[in-house]
């Protein structure tokens, strides 16, 4: 019986639905602009491709090294220190994407093992020093973002880097 009591009720106010609702032309509306940290142009820096080269392989503590970046004739030049499990690991630019919006370039390397099948690893905890190169046009990021990962696992974000311009 409660069940038709509710039921005729609710139809009964189903026409009224939405008359007090905060969209209703009663309401003042009120909008919000986004807001941004710096003005950027609307032709601003445009990422052109990136290259990592590994500088140094060596048997380590574990630990890695604070990651620096710069400037040098609109390239973007990032050096780190990644972690691999033994001798045969390298460093490999996973993802790099330049976030115009935020004015920013995030940089994800993985260490991942190469190695020949019948190849023989240094048994011990590596330092792999590399560095990325990324090329821009018409400027370049305020700030760049390194993340590390070891073959497939998790990443990380390891340093949060404003960037300067500096020259050669």
């Amino acid at each position: 019986m409660q069940r038709r009591q509710v039921l005729a009720t609710v139809t009964a106010l189903l026409p009224l639905a939405g008359c007090a609702s905060p969209g209703s032309p009663t309401d003042e509306t009120t909008t919000t602009e986004p807001t941004t940290t710096s003005e950027r142009p609307p032709n601003g820096p445009k990422y052109e491709g990136a290259e990592i080269d590994v500088l140094d392989v060596q048997c380590a503590s574990g630990d890695e090294t604070a990651a620096t970046a710069s400037i040098v004739d609109a390239t973007v030049v990032v050096e780190e220190t990644i972690i691999g499990n033994n001798g045969c690991y390298v460093a490999k630019l996973d993802t790099i994407v330049h976030d115009e919006a935020e004015s920013e370039l995030h940089v994800t390397v993985r260490s991942v093992e190469e190695r020949a099948e019948d190849e023989a690893c240094i048994e011990c905890i590596t330092a792999i020093d590399y560095e990325v190169t990324a090329r821009f046009r018409g400027g370049h990021p305020d700030r760049v973002v390194v993340a590390h990962g070891r073959d497939g696992g998790d990443v990380r974000e390891v340093a949060s880097i404003p960037l300067e311009t500096t020259t050669s």
